[in-house]
């Protein structure tokens, strides 16, 4: 990891960042937390704005009650979505749960 002011590198295990570390993108920024110049921990965001690479088509009339289908984000992680997420889509996904949250707005 590179810090964002001082460019210093920092090597962080990603095992240090726990099952979220799926979700970490390159450039990406996660927190770290020091004391007297010692690494004590370091976490992801608890949201992350990922593209959606390929997503499961959607079956109309499968079901009445809300459905959600599986979709693989850039960085390789799979998440399930609502059926309006196609691939090419951006979407935030809360990284501790690995839950959809909302389609991201589009720049």
């Amino acid at each position: 990891m590179m810090h964002p002011e001082t460019f210093e590198q920092i090597e962080i295990p990603l095992s240090d960042l726990g099952p979220a570390s799926r979700f970490l993108v390159e450039g990406g920024r996660i927190r770290v937390l020091s004391h007297e110049g010692e690494r004590v921990s370091a976490s992801m965001p608890e949201e992350v704005e990922l593209e959606i690479k390929e997503a499961a088509p959607h079956v109309k009339g499968e079901s009445k009650d809300a459905q959600f289908k599986s979709a693989t984000t850039e960085t390789g992680a799979s998440v399930k979505v609502p059926p309006f997420v196609v691939a090419g889509d951006r979407v935030v996904v809360a990284t501790g749960t690995g839950e959809f949250i909302r389609r991201a707005a589009k720049a």
